[in-house]
Parts: structure tokens; C-alpha cells; sequence
């Protein structure tokens, strides 16, 4: 049984910098789509670039690869330099890629991320030919002997999102797999916000991800106490809706009862790229292993707790076997 994973295929090129450096205030912390030009551009402006494969679902999928769990990850690339890195890299996180598409006209996505001293990400990209993926690109055996679908929210920015999220999360209830999406960017809920509704209304989500803000956006409520309550509200239609709040934790509304758990304090965060993703796989794991709201956040918690204190939105395989005590010291609990 496995979990598959579909998201942009995106090469990231991270760069640290200072707030008055290739940074307007008004973008710190945001993602944008940038054309190819845009990319060429600030790869040339930008210096000291790490470069690691990413996409926030890849992200995930790598995560709970490494976590003991079988994994598949559908994203497409280009033929060039950086669609052969991201087949190589994929291996180090025991990772197929029997789910990624070639494009032979395309270039491979890439994110040119800026990470500020406080560690927060701002991520400009240029999707490529991840943004060529269909649901015919999808192969119907990815769905067999499944234990649920995970897919990022910046699939909808494709012309065949809305066509390739419903087909698969269709295919995955069929199998009586779990079906879960991120809300991904507050500009991707913003433009996606009916269309994300459309699935919570249609009852096809089991599990709903989102930050503080993206929640905020999505359900058009500021103050946090009626945020909360229309969440409670949806719950009806979604088995979990999971909420992350930085330093101040994460929360889950599952059957109209609301839990919370403390973030875990780190003391050196060099950069916060995959906090959200790698809260997801921590998340998924825990859940794939049958455990209550509240043990998936501490477990979630602790992956991302783990991703911010090195660069990038991929786990060091090197601390593998720590990473792996950490989260089964979790899934021991009652």
C-alpha cells in the first residue's frame, strides 16, 4: 500500500540575503509565479545559490518516504539540466519515479527562493513544464493498492488542475483511500477560493491543510474565535481541518472537537522552506498509523521542527535514524 503524492516538480535555488537585498517589503514571505525571463534574471542576481529539488508536495512525499512509508510522487519535468538532477535527487529519498512525466519541449520549473535572517522564505517561481502536467499524465495503476492522495494546492494554477484533482481524488475514494490538499499560498486561495469550496461543500476532502493565514483567507475571517467556529462549521464535510500557527502551534478540528498542540522550540531556525511540507508528512504518518488528531500534530510539530533548522525543504539523510526515534517516540503513545 502506498501514498501518492501530485505537485509541481520544481528545482529550488535558495539564496540568503538581507531585507534591503533583491527584497520589497510588501513580498517578504509571499510566493509568486514568475515568467522564464523573471527566473533567468534573478538566478543571474541572485548568489551563493543552494540548489535542492522541491515543490511542496515533493517535499512531503520525500518526507514520509524516509518515515518507513511507501510513497509515490507524480510531477512532470523538462529535458534539461535540472529535470536530470531531480530524477537523481529523487533516489536519495527512496522515491520511484515512475510517476514523473517528461516534457521534451519544456524546461524544468524552478523556485528562486530568498530567505531572510529570520529565516522566512519568499519564493518567486517559474512553474515550467510542471504546469504541462494532465490528468491523462496520471497513470490509472498510481491509484491501485492506495492508501490516500495527497495534492498541493498550486495544482489548480494549471490548465488542468481542477480537472486532474477531481479525477484523482475520484479514483482514490474508490479505493477507499484518504484524500487530502494544502491551501498552499494565500494568492492561491484567493484566486482558487470557489473551487476549493466546491470540494469541502462536495465532501471530498478528508484532510485540509493550511496556515493561519491561508485559513483566514479561505474563509474570510480575521478574529480567530469566529475563525475557528466557521472552521467547526465545515467540519461536517471534512474529517480534518489542520491549521498551522508558527511559533504558536497548530490546531485540528476533527468531528467538531478542537485540538492544539505548543509548537516545539527551536533554537537556531536557519530557514522556515519546508516547515508546512514536512508538518504534513509528520501529519500523514501518524495518521496512516491510525493515531488520534492530536498525536498527528505532535508528530507533524516535530518534523517541522526538524526542517527549519537546515536549509531547504528536504530532511538531511544523514539523521535519518534520529529523525525516525524522534516521530516513533510519538506513535508510541496511547
Amino acid at each position: 500500500m502506498h501514498t501518492l503524492f501530485i505537485g509541481n516538480a520544481i528545482v529550488d535555488l535558495i539564496s540568503h540575503i538581507n531585507y534591503d537585498k533583491l527584497l520589497h517589503p510588501d513580498d517578504k514571505g509571499k510566493m509568486k509565479i514568475i515568467t522564464l525571463t523573471d527566473a533567468n534574471n534573478l538566478q543571474l542576481q541572485a548568489s551563493d545559490q543552494n540548489i535542492i529539488i522541491g515543490g511542496s508536495a515533493n517535499n512531503s512525499a520525500c518526507g514520509l518516504s524516509i518515515m518507513d512509508e511507501e510513497v509515490r510522487f507524480v510531477g512532470k519535468i523538462g529535458n534539461d539540466k535540472f529535470g536530470e538532477i531531480y530524477i537523481k535527487k529523487l533516489q536519495d529519498y527512496n522515491l520511484a519515479g515512475d510517476g514523473i512525466v517528461l516534457d521534451k519541449y519544456a524546461h524544468t520549473g524552478r523556485s528562486i527562493i530568498y530567505v531572510t535572517p529570520d529565516g522566512e522564505r519568499t519564493m518567486n517561481t517559474y512553474l515550467g513544464a510542471s504546469v504541462q502536467l494532465t490528468s491523462k499524465d496520471i497513470q490509472d495503476n498510481l491509484f491501485k493498492n492506495l492508501n490516500g492522495t495527497f495534492i498541493e494546492g498550486y495544482i489548480y494554477y494549471l490548465d488542468d488542475g481542477k480537472k486532474i484533482i477531481e479525477r484523482s481524488f475520484r479514483k482514490t475514494k474508490e479505493q477507499n483511500g484518504f484524500t487530502a490538499i494544502s491551501l498552499s499560498d494565500v494568492n492561491c486561495v484567493d484566486q482558487f477560493r470557489s473551487d476549493f469550496f466546491d470540494l469541502i461543500y462536495a465532501n471530498k476532502i478528508s484532510l485540509l491543510f493550511g496556515n493561519k493565514a491561508e485559513m483566514i483567507c479561505l474563509f474570510e475571517e480575521e478574529e480567530e474565535a469566529n475563525l475557528l467556529k466557521k472552521m467547526t462549521n465545515h467540519s461536517k464535510n471534512i474529517d480534518s481541518l489542520i491549521m498551522t500557527s508558527g511559533n504558536n502551534g497548530a490546531t485540528v478540528i476533527n468531528n467538531n472537537k478542537i485540538y492544539n498542540e505548543n509548537s516545539i522550540d527551536v533554537e537556531n531556525i536557519l530557514d522556515t522552506t519546508g516547515a508546512g511540507d514536512l508538518f504534513v508528512s509528520g501529519y500523514i504518518k501518524a495518521h496512516l498509523n491510525g493515531k488520534k488528531p492530536d498525536v498527528c500534530l505532535k508528530c507533524a510539530n516535530y518534523l517541522a521542527s526538524q526542517i527549519i533548522t537546515i536549509y531547504g525543504g528536504k530532511l538531511d539523510i544523514k539523521k535519518i535514524k534520529e529523525y525516525k526515534e524522534g516521530i516513533y517516540s510519538f506513535l508510541r503513545e496511547i
